[in-house]
């Protein structure tokens, strides 16, 4: 099937989702297969992320779905279901993952054997003034988005407190951002590209 997510490189693999639900490994140094694709059964419609041999993906039907990555995603497939909702974007560490969905960015505490905190999603921030309108970003501690309005956030990924933000306009913001050594570049549905430099 078509590619409609970006790849995720973990070492000398790229891992790519198909919209059919099939994700690939590709072995960058020869562009043969490091796997045989796996058949998650899903529509992916968020790109995958790699954490600690982690494979995430965010699925048409509102959950993440994860697959192991060691060994080819384990023998059978190693897979879970986190059922919230990834249509805005969804990020994954080892102890949280965090998703948008209106004005909130939410979180929920994980744990190595599932879900913390009874499987209860909190408002890790809320903006009081329109839709959060792209992927979240995790780089350093701080999560970043960016708003219809033309707002960039920066938010303590523990205490969800706002560390700055910056306007860059009026034109909404609707494409991931990108985190380069502290600095966060943003482009906006007027043609510009903003570059504001880290905090």
């Amino acid at each position: 099937g078509p590619f409609e997510t970006a790849p995720a490189l973990h070492g000398d693999t790229i891992y790519l989702a198909s919209s059919d639900g099939m994700v690939h490994a590709v072995d960058i140094n020869t562009g043969l297969a490091a796997c045989d694709p796996v058949d998650t059964r899903f529509e992916i419609d968020t790109n995958p992320m790699i954490t600690d041999e982690t494979l995430f993906m965010g699925t048409v039907g509102a959950s993440v779905l994860t697959y192991s990555i060691e060994g080819c995603w384990g023998i059978p497939p190693d897979y879970t279901i986190y059922p919230v909702p990834t249509e805005d974007g969804a990020i994954v560490t080892p102890d949280a993952l965090y998703y948008v969905e209106g004005l909130n960015l939410h979180g929920v505490a994980l744990a190595p054997d599932g879900w913390l905190e009874g499987n209860t999603p909190f408002v890790l921030f809320f903006t009081d003034e329109t839709l959060i309108t792209t992927p979240p970003i995790l780089a350093n501690g701080l999560i970043y988005v960016g708003t219809g309005s033309g707002n960039v956030y920066a938010i303590n990924a523990e205490t969800g407190e706002e560390a700055w933000r910056y306007r860059t306009g009026s034109s909404p913001i609707r494409h991931e951002l990108l985190v380069v050594d502290g600095a966060v570049f943003a482009t906006t549905n007027d043609g510009r590209v903003i570059a504001i430099a880290g905090e």
